[in-house]
């Protein structure tokens, strides 16, 4: 089954150098912030065996109900990974979900070269250290700061340049008329993100909104991955020119 990224708000405070976050408010017009109600009633179309990644554009918890949608997908059945740098996410937050089974829980760190901005509180020490994860992931050397309150050292530290929407990476390039697929999505493309206002894109590394293929709160989800938007970004995966062709995710 696939995967659906819920990015829960548009605007990440934590703006990493990494993140093309002006590209993406340059496309998007919708609702910046996702509501509980509409967030359920789009879950609520998803199966079961699709795994729900809180990640998606932004820290998933500048979003007030992250914790509550969190688990609602849980109680829900719903496989469940959390990307998060816990800005944002409070004692109440670790003690309301620190029973819930994650797939993946990567935690991302403050660098010190400042490439992430972060606010390092005492609630958000407290936070880091209890929060139990499989990786750190860093955009560089971890601040010195935060290494006492680090559990293990399992840390990525890979970047990449967003499908080329990150102008200081050098970029990837595959011959369009050459036949590709995608390292995490196969030829499917079915790992996708839902926006705040119920649009659905192809892919986190879409924040140019190049592949739209619908809206989960107006259409069913079967209906969202068949549309005929849908069908032609997978049809650029044989031929064509679109994004992937400079994704480190594609082969």
């Amino acid at each position: 089954m696939g995967r659906l990224e819920i990015t829960t708000h548009i605007g990440c405070p934590v703006n990493c150098l990494d993140c093309p976050q002006e590209l993406l408010r340059s496309k998007y017009h919708g609702k910046l912030m996702m509501d509980l109600d509409d967030y359920k009633r789009a879950i609520d179309k998803v199966p079961t065996g699709t795994r729900i990644d809180f990640s998606g554009m932004c820290e998933p918890f500048t979003n007030p109900h992250c914790t509550d949608m969190i688990l609602y997908a849980a109680e829900k059945g719903f496989p469940l990974a959390l990307y998060t740098t816990l800005q944002g996410a409070t004692a109440e937050d670790y003690k309301r979900l620190r029973d819930v089974t994650f797939e993946v829980v990567t935690i991302h760190l403050p660098d010190k070269d400042g490439r992430s901005h972060f606010n390092i509180t005492g609630e958000y020490l407290a936070v880091l250290t209890g929060w139990p994860c499989h990786n750190y992931s860093c955009h560089g050397q971890i601040d010195d700061y935060v290494l006492p309150y680090l559990k293990q050292r399992n840390l990525i530290t890979y970047m990449h340049d967003r499908a080329g929407n990150v102008e200081c990476r050098p970029h990837k390039s595959i011959d369009p008329d050459c036949s590709l697929y995608c390292v995490t999505s196969g030829k499917a493309m079915d790992h996708n993100v839902l926006l705040p206002d119920g649009t659905v894109i192809m892919c986190c590394m879409d924040y140019g909104m190049t592949g739209v293929f619908g809206n989960l709160f107006e259409q069913s989800y079967d209906e969202v991955l068949n549309s005929d938007a849908a069908r032609a970004m997978r049809e650029t995966l044989n031929r064509g020119e679109s994004i992937c062709r400079h994704c480190a995710n594609a082969r």
